[in-house]
């Protein structure tokens, strides 16, 4: 159950890129295990180098000094919050014409990662951008 269900094993010839992967256990109280593929290794050769330009997936992150300027906009007992999402990457699929890049060779068989992995360097702006979306949806569509 390493893989889990966000993974899809194909028996069948695999014409995509593999990576290499390790797997180590969790820092968690829970014991689980994280799979961690190497996207940036071998060096020129692997999915974070074969054409995903960091200019395009470039973030700003807020600052605390903008959270200063809001709570000065908005006054003393303004309503701020934080999230942190569990396994955020995991809950955005990967198009079915990207699969070719995320694949793994493990136990003779190949496997593609179907869901957004860590260390992809398009994975993080990628969220963002469906954060975006969802904050969007909130604020203009139900006033929240």
């Amino acid at each position: 159950k390493l893989l889990g269900a966000t993974w899809q094993a194909l028996s069948l010839f695999f014409p995509y890129q593999t990576c290499s992967v390790s797997v180590r256990s969790s820092t968690k109280k829970n014991g689980t295990w994280r799979l961690i593929m190497h996207l940036s290794a071998p060096f020129r050769s692997c999915t974070n180098d074969g054409g995903i330009l960091a200019d395009d997936y470039r973030l700003h992150y807020k600052t605390v000094d903008d959270a200063i300027r809001l709570i000065q906009k908005f006054g003393t007992g303004c309503f701020m919050a934080k999230m942190d999402l569990k396994h955020a990457f995991r809950i955005c699929p990967v198009r079915f014409e990207d699969w070719e890049l995320l694949g793994i060779h493990w136990k003779n068989l190949f496997y593609v990662d179907k869901r957004l992995p860590f260390g992809l360097r398009s994975s993080l702006a990628l969220f963002n951008r469906i954060a975006d979306a969802f904050e969007w949806i909130l604020t203009n569509r139900y006033r929240i």
